[in-house]
């Protein structure tokens, strides 16, 4: 009996830390090295490990656990060859999530971390995600009201709070986009939502979210959206019934709507439309926009990948590489930024080599057999977002990016692998 209590003493702490991680995500990054180093000593200490090993064997987990653990370990066996130790450190560090997330989540008793309890994280998640959208929202407004300047509202002046450094508004909106597409299908598609206040907060959520991701004008950001708002709508049509004339007619209206903002309507700030005219009109020997930027580090990345094929330069070389070859090429501007590759599969097919690019997308293809097989669309638009968005952003790179796709993707497996 007393194994028992203590067993459920240990789920109850790794849970505990869970909810933090999820409460405070769209606030601060402070807080998650702490929780994952917490989540790993809990591990540690509960021991009991036979009973872990057995739970990874049904449903073939173990293979699974493989894979979602195996970026974490090709990360640290690129630190051996790595000649920036410091930085090499720094950035296992920064995916510490990988390890913690697959190791700990997936060995929890299914008969205590239940859907119920799993859904409860999601909704802190969401109403975090609120505050800030909110709290963001009226910063911006009041600076617009005492400056009198419409920027104030959009892209980085519409993402504010977040310690220690406002949250790059891709970040943000990846993050508020997930969030949509759980407050959507909890109140349009599973309806297993009882609570009237939580309710409420999810109808609030479907209003204000797509504000605010319009607000912080993420090209990526905003594509993401629009293609979950896509399925979502998709889905819901032809949910309990094929309705085809109707779908036609939605994919239609889908595809003309856009179009027409771009081509009639002149909105105050519209970074895609911008992004269109700046690759017709840009300085290809050292650019200094950021759509042309990223053209120009793609096309250096990934010569400079396919120089060090097979096994890349290492965890900790990367940025010294693209600073050398940024130089060499005049671009001073990006030199000066520092800035990394802008997109996740070439900048780990320049640390990890070929291995490391293939476990990047088997942690993201692999569950889609039993995602397709089990119809989860959360699951799905998840991996669509962050697919979508680590094209144009080097999302492993930073904590913002590791500890929400980690956890989620962990979480999610989980939630689908047990339901």
């Amino acid at each position: 009996m007393e194994r028992i209590e203590r067993y459920r003493i240990h789920f109850k702490i790794n849970y505990y830390l869970l909810l933090l991680s999820m409460a405070t995500l769209p606030f601060t990054r402070f807080l998650m090295l702490p929780v994952a180093i917490l989540m790993l000593v809990n591990f540690l200490i509960e021991g009991n490990y036979k009973n872990k090993w057995n739970r990874l064997k049904p449903d073939h987990q173990k293979l699974f656990f493989i894979i979602f653990s195996s970026f974490f370990a090709l990360s640290f066996l690129g630190f051996f060859y790595s000649h920036n130790i410091k930085v090499a450190m720094a950035d296992l560090e920064t995916k510490i999530w990988f390890l913690t997330a697959p190791l700990v989540i997936l060995t929890l008793d299914k008969k205590l971390f239940t859907k119920e309890k799993i859904d409860k994280l999601f909704y802190v998640f969401c109403f975090s995600c609120l505050l800030v959208a909110l709290a963001n929202i009226l910063i911006s407004v009041i600076h617009y009201f005492h400056f009198h300047d419409i920027n104030y509202l959009f892209y980085r002046q519409a993402s504010h709070f977040f310690a220690p450094h406002p949250m790059h508004p891709s970040y943000m909106a990846m993050y508020v986009t997930t969030a949509f597409v759980f407050a959507f299908l909890s109140l349009f598609i599973y309806r297993d939502c009882k609570n009237k206040i939580v309710k409420f907060g999810l109808r609030i959520m479907l209003l204000i979210f797509p504000l605010y991701v319009f607000f912080l004008q993420s090209k990526a950001g905003l594509l993401a959206f629009a293609l979950c708002f896509f399925v979502l709508i998709l889905y819901t049509i032809n949910n309990h019934k094929r309705h085809v004339w109707l779908s036609v007619l939605f994919v239609v209206l889908f595809l003309i709507i856009p179009v027409f903002f771009l081509h009639f309507v002149k909105l105050p700030v519209n970074r895609i439309q911008s992004a269109i005219e700046n690759l017709h009109s840009h300085n290809e020997s050292n650019p200094t926009n950021g759509t042309t930027q990223r053209i120009a580090i793609w096309k250096s990345g990934w010569y400079l990948a396919v120089d060090h094929l097979p096994c890349g330069v290492g965890t900790g070389d990367v940025k010294d590489t693209l600073m050398k070859e940024y130089e060499q090429k005049g671009y001073t501007y990006i030199r000066q930024l520092e800035l990394n590759l802008h997109n996740q599969y070439l900048q780990t097919l320049l640390a990890l080599g070929l291995l490391g690019l293939l476990a990047l997308l088997a942690f993201f293809i692999s569950p889609l057999g039993i995602i397709i097989k089990k119809r989860d669309i959360f699951y799905l638009s998840f991996i669509l977002i962050v697919l979508l968005n680590l094209l144009v952003e080097s999302m492993f790179e930073t904590r913002a990016g590791v500890d929400f796709i980690a956890i989620f993707q962990i979480v999610l497996w989980y939630r689908v692998v047990h339901s």
